[in-house]
Formats: C-alpha cells, structure tokens, sequence
C-alpha cells in the first residue's frame, strides 16, 4: 500500500459532517461579500452537521448534492467507490478538502486541509481558513454560472472540448471557444465580487501563516478531563509540521 485511497479519504470526509455536534453554530451570518453572491449557500457543513449520521443525515447529503443517499451510502459503507460525480459533488461542496481527496495531502497555508478526522502528512494541522474557503465556493459558483450562459450554449462545436481547450496554431495559445463569454462575464458585479473575495483572502494570508507556523507552546493540547494524546502533545495542535519529540531523560 503506497498511501491511502481516495476511497478512504471519502469516508473520513463523511465521517467528519457526522461527527459534528449539534451545539456548533453556522458561522454569523453577516452581509459578506460570499452571501451576495450565493444567498444561502455559506452554511452547508453547519447544516449537514446538526443532522449527525441518522436519516436526516443523508436526505440533507442528498439534497444538498444532488446525488442519491442510498449512493452516498453504498460509499460510505464501502459497499461502491466514489464515482466521478461524487468527486464532483465533494468538491463543490467541500472545497477546502478537495486537494486533499485526490491527492491524500494538504497545502494548509493556501487553505486545502484535511477534515478533523484525518491523521494527515507531511503536513499536519487542520487549520480552516474561512476566506480561502468563501473564495472557492465563489469561484466554483461563478464557472458554473460561465458554462449555463446561454451564448456558451448556442455555440457549435464538434467535441465539448474545444469549450475550454487551448490551441497553438502559429505561435501562442488561442484561447477556447468559452473565452468571448468568460470577458463578457467579467464585467459583471459577481465578478466584482469574486475579486474583492480574493482580496480579503490575501489581507488574511499573513495572519494564517502566522498561525499555522508560529511553533507556539503546546498548552492548548490538554483536556483535564478527557487528557491528551502522548505523541502529539509536545508541540502545538496549530503548527503546520511535525516535530520529533526530545526525550530529556536520553542521551
């Protein structure tokens, strides 16, 4: 076995939203630049998480992703691997942990973690970054938005393909048959939107490398009722790598 399977990564991903207690509030709904863009979107694990794993669980998957619960079960339940629209469905929805299940690690600072459930490396720390989050969801909303424009319909074509792909007929790239609409659609307000996103996530950059790479005392690792791991509690539950632990009573 060279490393975990996208199979694994799913199931831990599921396992996370069941986890989820129902005392963990959504995060306060303010007039952010994300909620202009998708009223009513900004909440999905929050929503899913109060449901925990019962019926109500996987009728809220479902309708969240469009994608049968009786699938997400069979997948769950390893009874099916994830299927390309499965994929699909998890990385709309969850786009934080995307990079993650394809590819079984994170890039933290730029905000592609893990969910809490899983024990990941060579990074570590689970960190969520808000505003990376909201800049995904905007982005994925707004290509979505780009392929259901009715110019992007009427155009004839052989093969899908050449929508998105690039050519070099002489010597640069021409870009695909999309690329008109994508202009137009950049003049728009949510495009507007999607920038100042990205701007609020770079003001942000600073503060969350600081975060996950500031190697800070471990003090917060223990619990005087349900204690602490041993491997991990030597160095902060927040720092991005791992540290080998100094045993003092050796050589």
């Amino acid at each position: 076995m060279s490393s975990s399977t996208i199979d694994d990564r799913v199931v831990l991903l599921i396992k996370d939203q069941m986890a989820r207690k129902e005392d963990v509030k959504a995060r306060e709904v303010k007039t952010s630049l994300l909620e202009k863009l998708l009223p009513g979107g900004n909440h999905v694990e929050e929503t899913l998480s109060v449901l925990h794993g019962g019926r109500g669980f996987w009728k809220a998957l479902a309708e969240g992703t469009g994608i049968s619960a009786d699938r997400w079960r069979k997948v769950f339940e390893r009874k099916q691997r994830p299927t390309t629209d499965i994929l699909a469905a998890i990385g709309a929805r969850w786009p934080q942990h995307a990079f993650w299940v394809m590819t079984g690690i994170t890039d933290a600072v730029n905000g592609h973690i893990a969910p809490t459930t899983a024990t990941t490396y060579p990074e570590r720390a689970h960190v969520s970054d808000q505003p990376s989050t909201d800049y995904f969801r905007a982005s994925i909303a707004l290509n979505e938005q780009l392929f259901c424009d009715e110019h992007v319909k009427q155009i004839k074509f052989e093969d899908p393909i050449d929508l998105i792909e690039r050519t070099r007929p002489f010597a640069h790239y021409w870009e695909g048959s999309i690329a008109n609409t994508a202009y137009a659609h950049s003049n728009t307000e949510s495009y507007r939107i999607l920038m100042e996103l990205w701007q609020q996530r770079e003001a942000q950059r600073e503060r969350h490398k600081k975060l996950i790479t500031q190697q800070k005392p471990p003090t917060e690792n223990r619990h005087p009722i349900l204690g602490e791991d041993p491997r991990t509690s030597h160095q902060s539950k927040f720092y991005l790598f791992y540290e080998p632990r100094h045993d003092d009573t050796k050589d």
